[in-house]
């Protein structure tokens, strides 16, 4: 599908359609999992009284990283599933949408809480499907699964490499993974990363497949649960713009799981 320009946004506009689109957050800090994770390995490097070598000498001085237009419509409503970082992606995009004086009166902000007690939900399913996230081979974690399989086959040739660099300490798949996702969050907060430096043409060609691996099979056609959930936000949608545009000419939502509409 060829992108739309703003021009061409305002002419379907003025023309009665209504326009939905949909997107994850912006950019972000690592979430509490992969953020715990790489703390554990910076803590482990630093109780190993080891003074590393090789590809990995930066990191002896390295500190971790802190947190620190469309045409507008007349009606606007959009949502955000219920997570801080998908919140406040919304708020931004509504600042950047309406300006800094919008209010519930220019716009309307949905967050859709994930709770269990609330049942499902068309933004994400995936966390309120039961069988999706009971399923422990075929489910929610089938991505994992699919992950590790793919990681054992790039992972330990860097690994030896830095063994041989670095002969008292070895470093675990997970470890080695953590610090590839390193070089991009730290990006987004420094603008740039010694860990970029760290791995070559190929292990960062085998990082990407891997990215690709765990969303395909953790939500994607390769989940036998993706299709289903997708299809939530899908009948959602047809339904809204089978109301006309007299409820709204733009739907927004912003959400956490890769889900596939099929």
């Amino acid at each position: 599908m060829s992108s739309v320009t703003i021009s061409q946004s305002r002419s379907i506009l003025a023309a009665g359609f209504a326009i939905v689109a949909i997107s994850r957050h912006g950019e972000r800090y690592p979430t509490s999992t992969a953020g715990d994770r790489m703390l554990t390995l910076l803590q482990r490097i630093k109780d190993s009284n080891i003074t590393l070598k090789g590809d990995l000498e930066f990191v002896n001085d390295w500190q971790y990283f802190s947190l620190g237009g469309i045409p507008k419509a007349q009606v606007t409503n959009f949502w955000a599933s219920d997570c801080n970082r998908v919140i406040e992606t919304a708020r931004y995009f509504a600042t950047g949408f309406f300006g800094l004086d919008w209010n519930s009166t220019t716009a309307k902000l949905h967050v859709i809480p994930e709770t269990s007690d609330l049942g499902a939900n068309t933004l994400t399913p995936g966390d309120t499907c039961i069988k999706y996230v009971e399923d422990l081979r075929t489910g929610h974690d089938y991505g994992l699964i699919q992950l590790s399989k793919f990681r054992s086959t790039y992972l330990p040739a860097i690994s030896a490499r830095f063994q041989t660099q670095n002969p008292g300490i070895k470093f675990t798949d997970g470890e080695i993974y953590s610090m590839q996702e390193m070089c991009g969050f730290e990006i987004l907060v420094r603008g740039s990363s010694p860990w970029c430096n760290v791995f070559n043409h190929n292990d960062w060609l085998n990082f990407e497949y891997a990215r690709d691996v765990i969303h395909y099979y953790r939500a994607g056609p390769g989940n036998r649960f993706g299709p289903a959930m997708g299809w939530l936000w899908l009948n959602a949608t047809a339904n809204l713009l089978a109301k006309g545009p007299n409820d709204g000419k733009f739907f927004f939502s912003l959400y956490v799981p890769h889900l596939v509409q099929k």
